[in-house]
């Protein structure tokens, strides 16, 4: 099977680059509270305590229909840092494998040691999307895949209307210096009603949270560089019931690495 065949690579290739891969800025693959622009903690301890009125101090609801909010999530530094290390790992000799089909510039993070990392991010963002998404196993996410994307003339520019393979998609700008490149995002009850467009512009540091089946897209990047880690958040209970891609009653197998959220 093709998914097997897919895992057995990518456990051949995770190992490798453990053995192998010397990062320049190691610190960054343990999750720290430092690495939090203040505003979203304070965020997610309101959230915790379902304080909806304190989150929405520090959170912009960009569709209140559509469920689209956006935050602060990292520093600058943080950012910064990132990059750096993103960058070090493209121009290394490792194995690299891309995202998906759509986006050919960017890095499976958990691939290249983010495992830990990506487990506490979840485990934090889940206390936000219990207040949001409940009823779309917002308490209930167990796995994710996480990867970043890079806008650049001459490399990608856009990404054509699509959804994501989640429940939640939290989608953070990490950088650099850019115009254009704003997301939009569809009514998924008319998606041809060009009057129910929303554009979102990013700010580094900064995320969005929607619904994964939520449709969306993004703009031609006009000048500059734009980096993005993405991040799909899964959610057993929720998928077990129906596929998210086809809609239809998942047929369950046993893989050698993490599945897509089933469990």
């Amino acid at each position: 099977m093709r998914r097997l065949d897919f895992d057995k690579k990518s456990i051949e290739r995770r190992k490798f680059i453990a053995e192998n891969y010397s990062p320049m800025n190691a610190y960054l693959y343990t999750l720290d509270n430092t690495f939090f622009d203040t505003r979203f903690l304070k965020i997610v301890e309101a959230a915790k305590k379902s304080n909806l009125e304190q989150m929405l101090k520090y959170i912009d609801v960009v569709s209140k229909e559509q469920r689209i909010y956006s935050f602060p999530v990292f520093t600058r530094k943080f950012c910064q840092d990132f990059i750096e290390e993103i960058n070090h790992f493209e121009n290394s000799a490792m194995p690299k494998e891309r995202p998906n089909t759509m986006n050919k510039y960017g890095i499976l993070l958990n691939e290249i040691g983010f495992d830990d990392f990506l487990t506490s991010m979840r485990n934090i963002v889940s206390q936000i999307s219990n207040i949001f998404y409940a009823d779309w196993g917002g308490k209930d996410l167990d796995s994710q895949k996480a990867f970043t994307v890079h806008y650049k003339e001459g490399q990608d520019l856009e990404l054509a209307t699509h959804f994501d393979n989640s429940e939640i998609t939290l989608n953070i700008c990490v950088g650099n210096v850019f115009t254009g490149g704003e997301l939009f995002f569809l009514n998924n009850r008319d998606c041809y009603d060009v009057n129910s467009i929303i554009r979102f512009i990013h700010d580094i540091g900064r995320g969005v949270l929607h619904l994964g089946n939520q449709l969306h897209g993004a703009m031609p990047i006009e000048s500059g560089e734009r980096y993005n880690i993405i991040f799909w958040m899964r959610s057993s209970k929720v998928r077990n019931k129906k596929c998210p891609m086809c809609q239809k009653a998942p047929e369950l197998v046993p893989v050698l690495d993490e599945g897509d959220g089933f469990m």
